[in-house]
C-alpha cells in the first residue's frame, strides 16, 4: 500500500475501486467502510466515498447518525457502470505504460 500522504486522488480513486471489486469478487458481502479503512491513513474513507457516490463511480447505502443526520460510515457498497468502466481504464492504461517502459531503447546501446 502506498501511503495517503504520496498517493494523489487519482491513484486513491483507483486503489478504492480496485479494493471494492477484490472483495466483491471474493464473495464478501456487504462491503463497508470498515473493509476498506485501511486505504486512507487520515479516516477520511467515508468522505472519498461519499466524493465518489456523486461522481456516480459507486452506489451504497449511506448510515447516518443524530437528528442531524451525520455521515457515520457506507454500507453495501457496489461499483456501477462507470465505476467498472473506470476501473478497466485505470488497469488498461497500467497494462500500456508497462509495454511502453519494456520497448523503449536502453540509453547508452546502439543498436
Amino acid at each position: 500500500m502506498v501511503e495517503e500522504g504520496k498517493m494523489n486522488n487519482k491513484e486513491l480513486r483507483s486503489a478504492i475501486l480496485q479494493e471494492i471489486d477484490t472483495l466483491l469478487k471474493n464473495g464478501v458481502l456487504p462491503v463497508s467502510t470498515d473493509h476498506l479503512k485501511h486505504l486512507s491513513q487520515q479516516g477520511s474513507i467515508l468522505e472519498h466515498l461519499m466524493i465518489m457516490k456523486n461522481e456516480g463511480l459507486i452506489s451504497g447505502d449511506l448510515v447516518t447518525i443524530g437528528t442531524s443526520s451525520t455521515p457515520h460510515r457506507m454500507t453495501n457498497i457496489r461499483l456501477t457502470y462507470i465505476g467498472i468502466r473506470t476501473l478497466a481504464q485505470t488497469s488498461d492504461e497500467k497494462v500500456t505504460t508497462a509495454r511502453e517502459s519494456s520497448h523503449r531503447p536502453k540509453a547508452g546501446k546502439n543498436d
